[in-house]
């Protein structure tokens, strides 16, 4: 450091000595947040490398897409496709389907440069998700590093998206369903945060995550049942949520009115959700269950062997031991609906609920794929509970030592897992599938004289009013309402 930079130092150290003190921190933290930021984008993007996008379900996104792209380009509303998608060729009758707002841009953009674009946007809404959780629980370095590894990069997303189930992209709005049952059994929920909850449901179902809405919801169900106080805001937030997206519920309803799916069931036995824990398997492994055979990425769940130790020692034995000592355990009203979610992911226990008549309820096929909310859910308790290890216990140098290892090892693990997915590896190992329907032409003219249509397009008209009628209710509700902060 030369005389001229000495002297410029003691000078806005005399001037301004917090800004001094504070600078470095928070350069640091803002580096360090860079720096994992990029880091999911070459992930996602390596991932996404030489990708066809010809196999498994990539090859019916591609229809869905290339049926949004032919309704944009010619102004055509898509009622009808010129193909049988999942069930029916009615479009907007299907709750797969996306039609989020970044969708507006297929029509200047080739499949490989928007699949590409649309991973990487929704990866940064995500990661915004997850520095909202980073703010609202003051996690340091280490908590949030852990938080991030095993939220952005865990086996049951990954998996997925290597195989084109873009119908669970809504996972990627999950951080903020979390920010919101955290803040709701913190009693910190305002009429705010309830509707910022419903917009967050909603936009689930925009990019056709209808599955993951509907866990969602079943995840709030049970966290009323067991917390009775939480009823009001769940409630509120739940039907609230359902008269916003009314529009990607009645065109399916008046579809599929006598349609049934024949239940699948869950993981076979505890020890097929560890492998699907801690054993890196790929596209290649299939398993039967029941009658059925599934590839390994429905029983993928990722998080490694360290990944798994961390999670159990953070959420199950710090917790039991808090507890013989007498310290409160913490958002101990998620334990219980933790639990059920992990329950109801095995075997054929989901198939008694099937029979009930709720439709969101009975459209449940392979009850297995709960498991993301109690996983994403524990990851996120455990950070919480590593964040006070690290501040309370006052962990020896070696411990520290010790713990940033083991998430070094972890990320290493994840590394190895996302190296098994890569889409063009899918691409190479199936057979490719018609990727473009029977025609240049992806929607055509509905015809009234088919029975149903007529009634079809109707739901979809009326829907699309409702629904605009609830948000503009809502957005007047969250105008109106005062922040939680503001009130007396």
């Amino acid at each position: 450091m030369n005389a001229w930079e000495s002297r410029a130092l003691q000078f806005l150290r005399d001037q301004c000595p917090v800004l001094t003190r504070a600078a470095g921190p928070k350069l640091r933290s803002v580096a360090f947040l860079t720096v994992l930021f990029i880091v999911g984008f070459v992930h996602w993007m390596s991932l996404f490398d030489f990708a066809l996008f010809h196999a498994k379900d990539w090859s019916l996104e591609m229809k869905y897409q290339a049926v949004l792209r032919d309704a944009l380009s010619q102004g055509k509303m898509p009622y009808i496709m010129t193909y049988e998608g999942h069930y029916t060729n009615r479009f907007l009758a299907l709750p797969e389907v996306p039609l989020s707002p970044q969708y507006l841009l297929l029509p200047w953009l080739n499949d490989k440069a928007f699949n590409l674009l649309n991973i990487l946007l929704l990866y940064s809404v995500s990661y915004a998700g997850l520095l909202c959780l980073r703010r609202e629980l003051r996690l340091p370095a280490m908590p949030f590093l852990f938080l991030y590894l095993l939220f952005s990069f865990n086996g049951y997303i990954v998996s997925r998206v290597a195989v084109g189930h873009t119908m669970w992209y809504g996972y990627f709005f999950l951080p903020y369903f979390h920010l919101f049952m955290l803040r709701m059994v913190n009693d910190s929920f305002s009429e705010r945060s309830r509707i910022m909850l419903i917009l967050v449901l909603f936009l689930m179902l925009l990019q056709g995550s209808f599955l993951l809405y509907t866990w969602c919801l079943m995840y709030m169900f049970l966290t009323a049942l067991f917390n009775p106080r939480l009823w009001r805001p769940i409630a509120y937030a739940g039907v609230g949520s359902a008269l916003v997206s009314l529009f990607r519920f009645l065109p399916g309803a008046v579809t599929f009115r006598t349609y049934n799916l024949d239940f699948i069931g869950g993981y076979p036995s505890l020890s097929f959700l560890l492998d699907g824990l801690t054993t890196i398997k790929d596209f290649r492994e299939t398993y039967r269950c029941g009658s059925y055979g599934l590839g390994w990425w429905e029983f993928d769940c990722y998080v490694g062997l360290t990944g798994l130790g961390l999670i159990l020692y953070f959420c199950l034995m710090i917790r039991l031991r808090d507890k013989s000592m007498g310290i409160p355990t913490l958002f101990r009203e998620l334990d219980l609906p933790n639990l059920v979610m992990l329950i109801l992911c095995f075997g054929e226990i989901y198939s008694i609920v099937t029979q009930l008549p709720i439709p969101l309820v009975s459209a449940q096929r392979v009850s297995m794929r709960f498991i993301v909310i109690p996983i994403t859910m524990l990851v996120l308790l455990a950070a919480v509970r590593m964040r006070d290890f690290l501040a309370h216990d006052r962990p020896s140098l070696s411990a520290k030592l010790l713990l940033s290892i083991c998430v070094l090892l972890m990320a290493w693990e994840l590394y190895a897992h996302s190296s098994a997915w890569r889409v063009y590896d899918a691409d190479l190992f199936f057979l490719r599938d018609d990727v473009y329907g029977s025609g240049p032409e992806f929607v055509r003219q509905p015809d009234i004289a088919v029975p149903g249509v007529l009634r079809y397009i109707h739901a979809v008209q009326v829907s699309v009013a409702l629904s605009c009628c609830a948000a503009l209710f809502f957005l007047y509700r969250f105008l109106k309402a005062r922040p939680l902060s503001e009130r007396s």
